[in-house]
Formats: structure tokens, sequence, C-alpha cells
């Protein structure tokens, strides 16, 4: 048997539409979650599996799209699934398209831009668009360039931005993007930058924030910043942490929400699943623990397997069928090249013990052949 990377791709999106298909019948919401955003309707309640976040989810492919017509897709979501090229939209233009997903989609190039000016071309989210640099937009001053979008283009460095401070560039955006240094906010205190999103820059760290204990720190913020370590929080207990965020903080791990009482430390029980670090075997063998189901439906370590092999449990469908299942895909493909490799080690040891006259196996099997 042989098998690549695209054979293991393929067994896990046969298996991730195969889930669908047998639970397309499942409501979006469960009773328990009528309090959720957005409002509830009627509408919404009595539709089914959420096809709006199936649409764009990475799991689907377009042969899977084209091959079942009949399914409620949703084009606008479709317009956004990474799995869109121009090829497929240029093949399908009776397709509901929608121009202004794709004018920030990354598959769409400056070229297909500019070579299809009869499309519906959105151009605040053309100015979203990766695959924009400097030297298009420079080379293009008469389109109609939203400056506050290219704020967030990860194309755009601070050189461009100094040289061209008469553009309205949005200081929000920029406030928490990582092209922006503490150096360049120490060195530019005249701009109103927003100390909220300040807190949040990943270039901003412990020791920079203990260094300026009078600058407007957002606390909430700070509590998510991927450079925050339990160390600092248990150290720190005078701060305004934010529990709620700081359990989505990659470096809080389940050992430390387990090991440290709840009363000391304000967790928020049922959001614990939203940490990126908590799998579901940590879940599975926790029972006791007032898990989130939301949060838990929400969680990139889940997958379709898991969730077929524990139907009886409080799944939220609505975040399912947004969950991408990144990090349980991951492992999953992992585990099937393990299953692969040792099946295929097994076959290549009867192979030598059957055929190879060294193995004692394969001299009885040779002889019981003479012999008949």
């Amino acid at each position: 048997m042989k098998y690549s990377y695209q054979y293991l791709e393929d067994e896990w999106t046969k298996g991730y539409w195969n889930f669908i298909q047998n639970n397309s019948d499942k409501d979006k919401f469960e009773r328990t979650d009528f309090s959720s955003t957005p409002p509830i309707t009627w509408e919404i309640i009595n539709d089914k599996l959420n096809w709006g976040d199936v649409s764009e989810n990475p799991n689907i492919t377009w042969e899977i799209i084209k091959n079942n017509p009949n399914n409620p897709w949703k084009w606008s979501s479709i317009s956004k699934n990474p799995n869109i090229t121009w090829e497929i939209i240029k093949n399908n233009p009776d397709k509901y398209w929608d121009w202004t997903r794709l004018s920030k989609h990354p598959n769409i190039t400056w070229d297909i831009i500019k070579n299809n000016p009869d499309k519906d071309w959105r151009w605040y989210n053309v100015s979203k668009n990766p695959n924009i640099t400097w030297e298009i937009v420079q080379n293009n001053l008469g389109k109609y360039w939203d400056w506050e979008c290219l704020s967030s283009n990860p194309t755009i460095t601070w050189d461009i931005i100094e040289a061209n401070f008469d553009k309205d560039w949005d200081w929000d955006e920029l406030s928490g993007d990582s092209k922006i240094t503490w150096e360049i906010i120490q060195n530019n205190l005249y701009i109103n930058w927003n100390w909220n999103s300040v807190s949040s820059n990943p270039n901003v760290t412990w020791e920079i924030i203990e260094a300026n204990p009078d600058i407007p720190w957002d606390w909430e913020e700070i509590s998510a910043n991927p450079d925050i370590t339990w160390e600092i929080i248990e150290a720190n207990p005078d701060k305004d942490w934010n529990y709620y965020y700081i359990i989505e903080n990659p470096n809080i791990t389940w050992d430390i929400i387990r090991d440290n009482d709840i009363d000391d430390h304000e967790w928020y029980e049922s959001h614990i699943p939203a940490n990126p670090n908590i799998t579901w075997e940590m879940i599975r063998d926790n029972p006791d623990e007032d898990w989130g189901w939301v949060e838990i439906s929400c969680n990139e370590n889940i997958t379709w397997e898991i969730i077929n092999d524990n139907s009886n449990k409080r799944w939220q469908w609505f975040q399912i069928a947004g969950n991408s299942m990144k990090l349980g895909k991951e492992k999953w493909i992992n585990n099937l090249r393990l299953k692969i490799i040792k099946a295929l080690q097994i076959q290549r040891h009867w192979r030598n013990s059957t055929s190879n006259l060294e193995y004692k196996l394969a001299q009885k099997l040779i002889q019981e052949r003479l012999d008949n």
C-alpha cells in the first residue's frame, strides 16, 4: 500500500464531508443556547445546520460543492472559502459570487483585479488584500484606495507609513499591529496611539509594561497578551487581571488551571475550553468540570471523529459548522500516517517471514508447498 500526504488530506476531507452530510439535520442551537448572540429569531431556530459557516469552512473543497449542488450552499460564504481559486470563479460565472469578499481573498491577485475591471471590486477590501504591495498602490494612485484598510495590510511597513504621514492611516488599527514596535511608539508619542490596542500589541513585553506604569494600559488586553506568563500573573496580584482573557492566553496550560484554587483565581470555568491547550482527552478525563460546550464546539483540537464517537454530548452545531478543526486535523492525519506505516511494516515483516529462508516460518511454508 502506497500513500502520500494528499491521500491523507483526501481521507480527512472525505470523513469530514460524510460527517456534515450525516448531521445536516442538526439544529444550529440547543434550547439552552437561545440567549447567545447573534439575536435568535424563529427563522434561525427553524433552520438546521449553519450552512453559511459550512460553506466557508476550509475542510469544504470545490469538488464537494460542485458534486453536491442540492445542498443549501451560501455563495457569499463560499466566496470566502480559502479553497476557491480564480479558475473556479472564472469557470462558474453563473454563481452568486460575493465580490466584496472576493476582493480581499488571498487567491485574488492584483493582475486578476487589473485584468477584470468589469467586476464589482470593493476597494476598501482590495486595500486589505495581502497581495497588494506598496509598489502597486504607488503605481495606481488613481484607484479608490482606502487608507484605513491599507493600515492593516501586512505589506505596509512603518517606513512606508512614516514617509506618507499625510495619508489617513488608521492609528487604532496600527496601535496593535506587529509592524509597530515599542521603539516606534516611544519615538512618536505625538501620535494619537490607542492604548487599548497597544496593550494587545505582541511587541509589548511585561518589562515594557512594568517600566511604564503611567500609561493607561488595558488590563483585559494585557491578560491575553502572549508575553504574559502565569509566573508574571502570580507575582503581580495587585494588577487588574481579567481571568476571562487569561484563560485564552496560550501560556496558560491545563495544569496551571487545575492546580490553582478557583476561589483565589476567578476562572470562568465554562470558558476554559477556549484555551488552545485544552484537548479532548483533558475534557474526557475530567467529566466533573463545568465545561462550556459552546467553547468545546469551537475548540480546534476537536475533530469530526471525536464528535461522532461522543454524539451524546451537548455539541453546539452553530459553532461546529465554523470550526476548522485545524489542530485536531493535524493530529488525526499524523495518527493515520502512523497506522499506515505500522500496517506496511507488518506487511513487510510477513512477506519476509513467509518468503525468506532465513526465517523458520518461511522454511515450514515452503516445505509444506513442496510436500503438496
